[in-house]
C-alpha cells in the first residue's frame, strides 16, 4: 500500500462475493502507520515490538541510539560512506537490508577501497562487552585496522564475550595487522570472507579471519576467498587460529585462492594453527591457496605448530585439501608440505588427524632457483604428528622428496594409524596403504582405509624418509 498519511489509523476487512450474489463480510481489523511521515533517509530503527524509532543518515547513529533488541533496517543496495568505526558496547541488535536479496555496503573506504588505494585508519565494527548482533544481508569493505597492533580486524573486531551472526554477509577488502577481514578474542562468531588483507610486520596473521585468545568462530557455508598475508614472518592467508582459538568449519565451507608471502618465513596458505583448534567437518574444502617464504614455506593449504604451552590440533572429516602450493623463493630457502605441514623444526607439537575419508590430492612442494622443496602432499616435520585413519594421499608432488609424505621420523615426527607408528620406516617409491596395525603394504591393500598413491618426486616418489 502506497500514499497512506502519516500517524493515522486505517481499518480494513475482507468481504466475499459468491456467483449467486450471496456475501460474506470478516472481522474488522486496524492498523496505525508511523509518526512523522518519510524524511528519505535510508537507515530506520525499530524496537522489539516493531514499533518505528527513528530514520538516520549514518548507521553509526542508529546504533549508538539503539536498545537492546533493536532492529535497524538499511535500504537495499544502498552504499554507506564516510561512516566512523561503529562500535556495538554490550548490546543486542541486528542490522539488516531491507531486501533480503539485495545487501547494503558499508564502505569504510568510502568509495577509495580498491586494494592499496588510500583509505581511512578506521576499521567497519567492533563489538564488545557482550554484545549479541545479527548481520543480514550486508557487505562490509573498506576497513583499516593497521594502526591497531593488539586485536586488529579490518572488518570486524569481536572481543569481550560477544557474539555475532551474519547472514548472507560478504566481508571484503579490509586490512589489518591480525585478522585482515575479521579478529575473533574471547568471542563468537557465527559466515563469505574474500580479498582482505594483514600486511605491516613482523609477525602478521589471518588475511581473512583471525581467531585467538579463546574467541571461536563457527562457518557454515562460508567462503573465505582471495585473502593476502604479506610480511616478514607470515601466516594464515585465510584463517589463523592462535592462542586457545577455535575454528569449526562445518559443510560448505570453502577456503580457497589464498595467499601468504613471507619475506623471511611464512606458514599456512589456506589455514595456519598454532596453539589453537581446527574442526573441519565434512564438506569442507581447503584449495588452490599458495605459501611463499624467501627463506621457508610451510603447508601451501594447512600449516599446523605448537609451543611449550599447546599443542596446535588440525582435525579433518572428510575433508579436501587440493591444488594448493608451498614455495621456496630463495636461494638456500626451502619449501615443506604442499597440501599440510605439521611440526616445525624450532617449535612445539604440532597434530593433523585424517578421518572419515579425508583426501589430499593434487597438492605442489615447489622450488625456485637454488631451493628446495619436500612433501608434495604432507610434511611431517619435527615434533609434528600426523594420525591417518581413513585418508587418500594422491596426485601429489615435490620438486626434490616425498611426492605424498616427506616424513622426519629422525627428530620426533610420527606418523601413526590406529595409534601404531607406521613400520617399517623406510623410502617408499611404490604405492602403499597402511593398516590398522601401522604396516605399511606395498602394493596397496584395498581393504585398507590409507592410501598413498601417484605421487610424484625425484626421490621417495610416495614417501621420504629423514632420519
Amino acid at each position: 500500500m502506497t500514499d497512506l498519511d502519516p500517524d493515522a489509523t486505517y481499518t480494513w476487512y475482507v468481504k466475499a462475493v459468491q456467483s449467486d450474489n450471496q456475501t460474506e463480510t470478516s472481522d474488522v481489523w486496524t492498523f496505525k502507520t508511523r509518526a512523522g511521515g518519510t524524511t528519505g533517509k535510508s537507515i530506520k530503527r525499530y524496537d522489539s515490538s516493531g514499533d518505528f524509532k527513528g530514520e538516520y543518515d549514518k548507521l553509526s547513529e542508529a546504533v549508538a541510539e539503539a536498545v537492546n533488541g533493536d532492529r535497524i533496517v538499511v535500504d537495499g543496495g544502498m552504499e554507506l560512506k564516510e561512516e566512523p568505526e561503529i562500535t556495538i558496547d554490550g548490546k543486542e541488535v541486528t542490522i539488516r537490508s531491507s531486501d533480503p536479496n539485495n545487501p547494503f555496503t558499508i564502505d569504510m573506504g568510502g568509495g577509495r577501497s580498491a586494494p592499496g588505494s588510500k583509505r581511512g585508519n578506521n576499521r567497519v565494527f567492533h563489538i564488545t562487552n557482550g554484545a549479541s548482533v545479527t548481520i543480514r544481508g550486508a557487505i562490509i569493505k573498506g576497513g583499516d585496522a593497521t594502526d591497531d597492533t593488539l586485536a586488529s580486524g579490518g572488518g570486524i573486531l569481536i572481543r569481550g564475550s560477544s557474539t555475532v551472526t551474519t547472514i548472507n554477509a560478504t566481508i571484503t577488502d579490509n586490512k589489518a595487522k591480525t585478522g585482515g577481514g575479521v579478529s575473533v578474542i574471547l568471542s563468537t562468531f557465527d559466515t563469505a570472507i574474500a580479498s582482505n588483507t594483514a600486511v605491516i610486520g613482523p609477525p602478521v596473521y589471518g588475511g581473512g579471519v583471525a581467531v585467538l585468545l579463546g574467541g571461536t568462530f563457527n562457518a557454515t557455508e562460508t567462503t573465505i576467498k582471495s585473502n593476502t598475508v604479506i610480511g616478514e614472518t607470515a601466516s594464515g592467508g585465510g584463517v589463523t587460529v592462535l592462542l586457545y582459538g577455535a575454528f569449526n568449519a562445518y559443510e560448505g565451507t570453502k577456503i580457497t585462492e589464498n595467499k601468504v608471502e613471507g619475506e623471511e618465513d611464512a606458514y599456512g596458505g589456506g589455514v595456519d594453527v598454532w596453539q589453537g583448534t581446527f574442526n573441519a567437518y565434512e564438506g569442507t574444502e581447503i584449495t588452490e591457496n599458495r605459501v611463499e617464504g624467501e627463506e621457508n614455506a610451510y603447508g601451501g593449504g594447512v600449516a599446523v605448530t605448537g609451543d611449550e604451552s599447546g599443542n596446535g590440533i588440525f582435525n579433518a572429516y572428510g575433508t579436501k585439501i587440493a591444488d594448493n602450493t608451498a614455495e621456496a623463493k630463495g636461494d638456500g630457502a626451502w619449501a615443506y608440505g604442499g597440501g599440510v605441514a605439521v611440526g616445525i623444526f624450532y617449535a612445539e607439537e604440532g597434530i593433523f588427524n585424517a578421518y572419515a575419508g579425508t583426501t589430499i590430492t593434487g597438492n605442489t612442494a615447489e622450488a625456485e632457483g637454488e631451493s628446495t622443496a619436500s612433501g608434495g602432499g604432507v610434511a611431517v616435520l619435527p615434533n609434528g604428528e600426523f594420525n591417518a585413519e581413513n585418508v587418500e594421499i594422491s596426485g601429489n608432488s615435490a620438486a626434490v622428496d616425498g611426492g605424498g609424505i616427506c616424513w622426519v621420523c629422525g627428530e620426533g615426527g610420527k606418523i601413526k594409524t590406529n595409534d601404531k607408528e607406521w613400520d617399517p620406516p623406510v623410502e617408499q617409491n611404490e604405492n602403499f596403504s597402511v593398516g590398522t596395525d601401522g604396516k605399511i603394504d606395498s602394493p596397496p591393500n584395498p581393504s585398507h582405509l590409507v592410501k598413498v598413491f601417484d605421487n610424484d618426486a625425484v626421490e621417495g616418489k610416495q614417501m621420504s624418509l629423514w632420519q
